[in-house]
């Protein structure tokens, strides 16, 4: 009896082993796999942010000043340090064009803004949508 007992916790403790082995696998794995994801990210935001940059340089440059508002705009939105990116271009536009990517970015972010009250108020409808009313309960079915 006491041998079985001692083969039992030995297995036990070799179980509990495996599996806190495992788990530090999975986790160092997950993290990896994490940061992976967030170099790949870091990394397409950053060809968006020279795209969008490129494109508005040459588009100003023939005269397309709209577009090239835009794709500064869009590149303001994108940049990790918006502040000092608008700085920048500050220096090189013509004010009346800077003033005019101002006024994009402004309405690009006005616009998200929107667009995440109206995410959350469909998100909360939904969710109210599908919460049980006390009047709908059936006191027969419940016991």
């Amino acid at each position: 009896m006491n041998r079985l007992v001692g083969i039992t916790i030995g297995v036990l403790n070799v179980g509990f082993v495996g599996y806190t082995l495992f788990s530090v696998f999975r986790r160092k794995q997950a993290e990896s796999q994490r940061r992976r994801r967030s170099i790949i990210r870091r990394d397409t935001m950053h060809r968006f942010f020279t795209w969008h940059l490129t494109q508005g340089e040459w588009h100003l440059h023939h005269g397309r000043t709209h577009v090239g508002v835009g794709h500064l705009a869009n590149a303001v939105i994108i940049c990790e340090q918006p502040q000092r990116f608008l700085d920048l271009i500050q220096e090189w536009l013509p004010a009346d064009v800077y003033e005019l990517v101002r006024e994009k970015v402004d309405q690009l972010i006005l616009v998200a803004e929107q667009q995440q009250q109206q995410r959350n108020r469909a998100w909360r409808h939904m969710l109210h949508r599908h919460e049980v009313q006390p009047s709908e309960i059936n006191h027969n079915e419940v016991e």
